[in-house]
């Protein structure tokens, strides 16, 4: 119930929210090293509920109990690995460019109001369930 709430709060609030032009200061990244920014990357990936909840819920659905389960977790956590190592980089290179042209602030504007709308339409369809 309390869900609801908040997800037509945060939607009305993103729907009226005045933003300007993104400033983001490239200068203030350059002074970590490489080895600190794999370290944060790690920790923020290691304390992610989310890959938590995939390698120890939904991972071993996929495990064949009678073949060797070293080589299959080998396999599914390297095919994981890589996966998200493209995303990340995208992301990655996203944000560089991003970084280095700014947006808009119509741009801004108009992810508010979409990302606004898409909270109020998930408190409204959470509305909708009905608890037994």
């Amino acid at each position: 119930m309390a869900w609801r709430w908040i997800s037509y709060l945060s939607g009305i609030k993103r729907h009226f929210l005045k933003s300007g032009a993104l400033q983001i200061k490239p200068e203030a990244f350059k002074a970590q090293s490489l080895f600190s920014r794999v370290a944060q990357g790690f920790m923020v990936e290691f304390s992610n509920p989310k890959a938590v909840l995939y390698f120890t819920a939904v991972l071993p659905q996929f495990l064949d109990l009678s073949r060797p389960l070293v080589l299959q977790l080998v396999i599914m956590v390297s095919s994981c690995i890589v996966m998200q190592w493209l995303v990340y980089c995208g992301y990655a290179m996203l944000g560089d460019k991003i970084a280095r042209s700014g947006i808009k602030p119509l741009f801004l504007n108009i992810m508010n109001k979409t990302l606004g709308a898409a909270l109020l339409f998930v408190a409204y369809e959470m509305s909708r369930v009905k608890t037994s």
